[in-house]
C-alpha cells in the first residue's frame, strides 16, 4: 500500500492522505485523459487497475509519507 495501510501514520493524517490521493488522481487523469475514474471505458479497466497498483508517488511525497510513518505513535 502506497501510504503504508490504513493504520499507518501516513493514512492517518487526512491532510497527507488528501494530498496522495489528489496528486495520485492528477496522474490518472493525464494517463487515461479522463476527468473520473468512473468514465475509464471498461476496455481500458484493467490497465487502470494496474496503473493505480504499481504507481509510484514522487520523491517529495514518498518522502513525506516516509517520514510521517517513521514518527512514533503517542500512546496514551
Amino acid at each position: 500500500m502506497l501510504n503504508g495501510g490504513k493504520n499507518s501514520n501516513a493514512y492517518q493524517d487526512k491532510a497527507l492522505r488528501t494530498k496522495i490521493y489528489s496528486i495520485l488522481f492528477k496522474s490518472f487523469k493525464e494517463t487515461f485523459l479522463q476527468d473520473r475514474y468512473s468514465d475509464t471505458p471498461i476496455s481500458r479497466f484493467n490497465e487502470a487497475i494496474e496503473f493505480v497498483q504499481s504507481w509510484y508517488a514522487p520523491f517529495e511525497l514518498q518522502r513525506e509519507i516516509n517520514t510521517a510513518n517513521a514518527r512514533a505513535k503517542m500512546v496514551l
